[in-house]
């Protein structure tokens, strides 16, 4: 993989012979594939040099990258236009309010289709195959017990709590995207009281808003375990400990949807194209574009049916 390497920590670097290697797109040793006065350094020419196939996920603006592969001995490069940032499915509008299912306009699967010349169609079926959907039948996203008790050690814990953790995430990359942080305050304060649960609650990089506005809506009293930046890998540990996760159209949901229970809240994104794939997976759409307008009624209510629908993970 050549990306930013926090963003592929959440997958084993190793199954059977299989090796994951994941290089910094942001080196200095890789200007060359972006950069039209640049060069490629000696280490990553090797690299390419062992490369036989590169997929290009990129925008219109690829074709420097596409030519700096291919001078440096990448015989197979193809290239895919990923999905717009935002992208709306070509179809009737969704009913807002309901619960959505997988629809076959869905980015994963377009973005696997175009990879059919590589692998052939039964691969990409196989991809796709919900089975695979759950983290524990993915060998790549399996964690394992030394891995739980380390993430539960960052939280000072030795094993979960006797209720299990309800699991939120009340951030996203774009504030349009996030449902009100002082209602996912209110969720957790309440689910801790009715439950007896421990809420643990994420926060990344980019929630520093988030956080403070949560923080200060969180009535006092309230048990909250906080993990905050913590690596992906981490992540996907405490999220397969969880009875169940709720959050915005960002990616811990993704990753939530193959770890456990996972309630998705969508509003200005289509979840035809970007819903969480998951084998316990609900979607709750905003009767708006606006997230303000998903109602805490509505988003309790669905969160109590995904407790009785998924009592344990499927």
């Amino acid at each position: 993989m050549l990306g930013k390497p926090a963003s592929w920590d959440f997958l084993a670097t190793r199954y059977g012979k299989i090796e994951l290697k994941v290089h910094d797109a942001g080196s200095p040793d890789w200007l060359g594939l972006y950069a039209p006065r640049a060069h490629l350094s000696a280490s990553a020419k090797e690299v390419l040099a062992a490369t036989t196939h590169a997929v290009v996920y990129l925008g219109s603006d690829r074709g420097a990258t596409v030519a700096a592969l291919r001078t440096a001995g990448v015989k197979h490069v193809l290239e895919i236009d990923p999905p717009r940032l935002g992208e709306r499915a070509d179809h009737p509008p969704l009913k807002k309010g309901g619960i959505t299912g997988t629809e076959p306009c869905h980015a994963a699967r377009r973005l696997l289709a175009l990879l059919e010349p590589f692998v052939g169609r039964g691969a990409l079926e196989r991809a796709l195959d919900p089975h695979l959907w759950k983290q524990s039948h993915d060998p790549l996203m399996t964690v394992s017990v030394d891995e739980t008790r380390r993430a539960l050690a960052r939280l000072g814990l030795n094993e979960p709590p006797k209720g299990g953790f309800i699991t939120l995430h009340p951030g996203s990359g774009g504030k349009k995207k996030c449902w009100p942080a002082d209602r996912f305050a209110k969720l957790a304060a309440e689910t801790a009281r009715s439950l007896g649960a421990e809420p643990l609650v994420f926060f990344g990089p980019a929630d520093d808003e988030t956080r403070c506005a949560f923080d200060a809506a969180l009535p006092a009293g309230v048990r909250v375990h906080r993990a905050e930046n913590l690596p992906l890998r981490e992540v996907a540990a405490l999220l397969s400990t969880a009875r169940i996760f709720v959050g915005n159209d960002a990616g811990i949901t993704h990753l939530a949807a193959r770890c456990c229970p996972t309630l998705a809240l969508f509003g200005p994104t289509d979840p035809r194209v970007w819903r969480p794939l998951g084998l316990c997976v609900a979607v709750l759409c905003s009767p708006t574009e606006c997230m303000a307008d998903l109602e805490f009624e509505v988003v309790r209510e669905a969160f109590e049916d995904g407790l009785r629908r998924f009592p344990q993970f499927c």
